[in-house]
């Protein structure tokens, strides 16, 4: 039995005054829920004020997202901004009885002290935007329980607090608004044939449809009339992107592209200037609206020389970051070069938001090699002052591994980017207990072995394969033998030590390693030959657990197969 103050928790109801709102009178029932869960008596949510209750408060100012807990006769749990009251339920829950929301399916109460004394917390999350783009992330709940506050093609209910979400038009699917749309208010299919002079001109004199032309008046007017359009469709909304198309180039060459290319040494430019140009225009219209454009693919390098409007917000995709080293590895080429992108973006805005891959979209199933990337990675974010996080993660599939640790870590990371790094470490090897078992320890040093295992790749991105990712044995090295022995014999004494559900949940994180025992295996028969007969009993085991465990693919856009057949082909081409 938990005690507040001397008094048994059981003494308290949860006050909910008759004009609660929406967000209010469901965390109300949420608390009075986990307390009943806690303390294994009823709770009551009531309109009349009594003594010893917990009250929950809806400050609407105070800054994004703040959570503060005063625990004195009453319990007063307050939050800031739409969302706060349901972080300030949630974060009571965790801090103060113990609760862990580790997965979607899975939460647990761990010990914690039964005796609760009068006492403030507060915290504001310095991260305005905050989204893990995972695929179990808005089942149940969970992205409220992560603190996520964001969903990238859509909106939150109401009764969470909505979320910042990109404005949207009623044209095109909702997903094509948040980024890459100049083909939405451009569209080729509909203006090149008739207007080819609105798009880029190659160096050569011929137009392609890949990007337009951004000193083109017309081009101006009618993405103008398109952006006003979509924000009048979404008056609530945090974000507009007026961003370039997805394409590795294409930008335009015509004089005025190219002299402002030249006289601000980036081939990105044009698109700054482009979208201030529109942020001016529309700020006294919208005036709570970031104006979106991309530091991507060709617009990496920020432009020298140039500043962003006020409101306008520039989303810098980390696609070129390698994933062997941190961006604070001082040994890294990659990391330099994006050191010194980062120094140069944030001296054009003061507006800074990352798109950042944190899965390997080549191979879902081939393991993370450097754990503490996450957390390095969030240091150096923090310390360049920007405002929000977006991680593509596992987005599309269900897949094996430990995908549900590390959704879990880069939630807690986006709420508490500040967190120090043995939090950091506790937070993992707590959640490896909680989720799997005794043996945590064991798959703890898993992680560790395999973080420490020599690439073949010395920097990769997020779209890498199994031959240039870490040595097989046709390379010279032994590397191989002894990873897949003494890796197979921590899993296993992990599942020795698990009970119930926690043997699967192992043995559906081991699949990483089998995975790649597996391409190994098809490397080193590929070259050297030999039979091929335990390759495909791998491959079929393979294929059976996941269809047993309900994996649906490997890589993004891929599809998982029935059957994998006779034919002796790289798994990684089978999905």
């Amino acid at each position: 039995m938990f005690y507040i103050q001397g008094y048994p928790i059981a003494d308290y109801s949860v006050y909910l005054p008759n004009n609660s709102g929406v967000t209010e009178q469901k965390y109300a029932a949420v608390l009075a829920e986990y307390l009943e869960k806690t303390a294994g008596v009823p709770f009551f949510v009531t309109a009349e004020r009594r003594k010893r209750q917990f009250v929950l408060q809806n400050a609407r100012t105070g800054g994004h997202d703040g959570v503060r807990i005063e625990i004195g006769e009453d319990v007063v749990l307050t939050g800031s901004g739409a969302r706060g009251v349901a972080y300030a339920v949630y974060v009571f829950l965790e801090r103060f009885l113990g609760w862990r929301f580790l997965t979607a399916d899975y939460e647990t109460r761990v010990e914690t002290n039964e005796y609760i004394e009068k006492t403030r917390y507060e915290f504001t999350c310095p991260l305005d935007y905050r989204l893990v783009l995972f695929a179990d992330e808005f089942k149940n709940d969970y992205f409220v329980k992560s603190k996520i506050n964001s969903e990238f093609s859509g909106d939150l209910p109401a009764e969470d607090g909505n979320g910042l979400y990109y404005a949207y038009g009623t044209e095109y699917e909702r997903y094509r608004y948040g980024c890459h749309t100049y083909g939405v208010y451009l569209d080729p299919d509909k203006y090149f044939n008739a207007h080819p002079e609105y798009f880029a001109l190659n160096e050569d004199g011929s137009r392609n449809r890949a990007q337009p032309c951004l000193s083109h008046p017309e081009v101006e007017r009618i993405i103008t009339e398109g952006v006003i359009k979509t924000l009048e469709n979404s008056p609530a909304a945090r974000f507009v992107s007026v961003s370039q198309n997805d394409t590795e180039e294409g930008f335009c060459h015509c004089e005025e592209c190219e002299k402002n290319r030249k006289k601000y040494r980036s081939d990105g430019a044009n698109e700054l200037i482009f979208v201030n140009k529109i942020a001016k225009k529309l700020k006294a219209r919208f005036p709570d609206v970031l104006f979106e454009t991309l530091a991507y693919n060709y617009s990496t390098v920020p432009p020298a020389g140039l500043k962003a409007e006020e409101n306008v917000s520039v989303r810098f995709a980390l696609m070129r970051c390698c994933r062997e080293h941190s961006l604070l590895s001082p040994s890294c080429e990659f990391a330099e070069k994006m050191r010194g992108y980062f120094a140069g973006w944030s001296a054009v805005s003061q507006n800074i938001y990352l798109w950042d891959y944190t899965a390997n979209f080549r191979d879902y199933f081939l393991p993370l090699k450097n754990y503490n990337l996450f957390y390095a990675n969030m240091r150096f974010f923090m310390r360049n002052n920007v405002k929000g996080v977006m991680e593509q993660f596992v987005h599309d599939a269900h897949v094996g591994g430990f995908v549900e640790l590390w959704a879990y870590l880069q939630g807690k990371l986006l709420w508490n980017p500040l967190m120090s790094y043995a939090e950091y470490l506790d937070s993992m090897k707590e959640f490896l207990r909680l989720y799997y078992g005794k043996g945590y320890l064991y798959l703890y040093d898993y992680i560790v072995l395999h973080a420490a295992a020599p690439s073949t790749n010395y920097h990769y991105g997020p779209y890498v394969t199994y031959e240039n990712y870490m040595p097989a044995p046709h390379d010279g090295n032994d590397f191989y033998f002894d990873y897949i022995e003494n890796a197979a014999d921590l899993f296993g004494k992990a599942l020795a030590l698990a009970e119930g559900e926690e043997k699967e949940r192992v043995e559906r994180a081991k699949t990483e390693l089998d995975w790649y025992e597996l391409c190994a295996l098809f490397h080193k028969l590929s070259v050297s030959g030999g039979d091929k007969g335990e390759y495909f009993d791998k491959l079929n085991t393979f294929v059976e657990k996941a269809k047993k465990f309900g994996f649906d693919k490997v890589r993004e856009g891929g599809k998982f197969i029935e059957n994998a057949g006779a034919e002796f082909k790289n798994p990684e081409d089978l999905w």
